[in-house]
């Protein structure tokens, strides 16, 4: 769709559907990036969330429970795509360099 938008600069009509259209392909991974990058942030928040709670009041069998949590939630919790990639904004960006990458390729190709 990038390469049509560069296409179809002189006609107004077909240029803006391009635009609307690449804009609405992107708004969905660009979705599920942020919300995948914003569990992997809280599901660290725990950690600190499970070392503030005062532990030393407490008994020792909440002293092993939290430990336990906090053991566990030293690694961020993320979302996968079928195990192959992390989803996250970074992610997203890798995506977008790569298209831009394709879309210089076809560029080239087609002025050449």
């Amino acid at each position: 769709m990038a390469f049509q938008i560069a296409l179809t600069l002189s006609q107004y009509s077909n240029f803006i559907k391009f635009v609307f259209a690449f804009c609405a392909a992107m708004s969905t991974p660009l979705a599920f990036c942020w919300y995948g990058t914003a569990i992997m942030d809280n599901s660290l928040e725990v950690y600190k969330a499970a070392y503030e709670c005062q532990w030393y009041h407490r008994s020792n069998k909440i002293k092993q429970f939290l430990a336990m949590i906090m053991v566990r939630s030293q690694k961020a919790v993320c979302l996968t795509g079928s195990k192959f990639y992390i989803i996250s904004l970074e992610t997203f960006g890798t995506m977008m360099n790569t298209i831009y990458a394709y879309f210089t390729l076809l560029k080239n190709m087609y002025e050449n």
